[in-house]
């Protein structure tokens, strides 16, 4: 199973009045220090805990173990292919994650966190690290935000085609309907939410679409290769764009892009024995991946 490292933002948000009494990196010192054994969440049926970490310098690394429980599940032994073993539901079966987290100001990150084929912990850390916060502070919460690459996102929408808007659980604006001249659209249900679809007469290129839709944002940050998704007052579905692009349609929005996350696959020599990463060689893999995206955002 290949291993991954994903970059992302992560961010303190405090919603009180005034400045805030704590910083960033004083809200991972609390969390990472909260775990004192495997912390269960019988609601959604997983299970964290902190293997190893060091604190130090800014920066926040280590090693979490995670993993989900409920389904029962046939263990294979694939020398002799027979059944070696069968999971109860209240069995977890817990992978080890590499994390980095560099402290950038008082209220934001990069971290790294990494993946075993599609599988990681990125949810299931957000969520007990918000969890515990709500309960030791009141208006503070973290964000943790994929990063992009711009190359990829750019590629598309230079050489893609839009046939398509959608605009999830809110009304078309009217200056965008109007400048899309378009009538051909239909209002469906997906998931819960209203969705209305507008479909373009004529297939455009997404730079002229991306102009109308940024102009409704009014608030876009300064961009850099790297490109943190959650940065426009918008919902994360709120507005989306339909690309042709080399015989596929993608789904693009002001915050996300689909299958276009950054993905650092660890080398082949960086795994251990057992199919895991050594802990030292991913470490120092890592640093150079920040440091990267650090020496990037600084020269744009």
């Amino acid at each position: 199973m290949k291993a991954f490292l994903t970059p992302y933002k992560i961010e303190m948000i405090y919603t009180g009045e005034g400045e805030p009494a704590i910083n960033l990196s004083q809200l991972l010192d609390e969390v990472f220090k909260s775990f004192k054994t495997y912390h269960i969440d019988s609601s959604k049926k997983n299970c964290i805990a902190l293997e190893k970490s060091e604190i130090k310098g800014g920066i926040f690394k280590g090693t979490i173990r995670a993993g989900d429980y409920g389904q029962t599940a046939d263990l294979l032994n694939t020398t002799t292919k027979t059944k070696s073993y069968s999971r109860k539901s209240n069995e977890a079966e817990l992978w080890p994650y590499y994390f980095k987290i560099k402290i950038m100001d008082s209220k934001s990150g990069i971290a790294l966190f990494q993946k075993l084929g599609i599988s990681g912990f990125k949810s299931i850390f957000s969520i007990y690290a918000n969890d515990y916060i709500r309960k030791k502070h009141d208006n503070y919460l973290i964000t943790i935000n994929p990063l992009v690459d711009a190359k990829a996102i750019q590629e598309i929408l230079n050489s893609g085609k839009c046939t398509e808007i959608r605009f999830y659980g809110k009304r078309i604006p009217k200056e965008l309907a109007d400048s899309l001249s378009s009538d051909n659209h239909a209002l469906t249900i997906n998931s819960g939410r209203v969705v209305l679809s507008v479909k373009l007469k004529e297939s455009l290129n997404f730079n002229f679409i991306k102009e109308k839709l940024f102009s409704l944002a009014k608030s876009y940050k300064k961009r850099t290769q790297y490109i943190e998704i959650m940065d426009a007052k918008f919902n994360s579905k709120d507005i989306t764009a339909i690309m042709n692009y080399s015989g596929r349609k993608k789904e693009i929005s002001l915050e996300k892009v689909f299958d276009s996350l950054i993905d650092y696959e660890v080398d082949a020599n960086i795994l251990g024995p057992d199919g895991h990463p050594i802990y030292s060689k991913i470490d120092d893999f890592a640093t150079g991946k920040i440091k990267e995206i650090e020496g990037t955002a600084k020269s744009q």
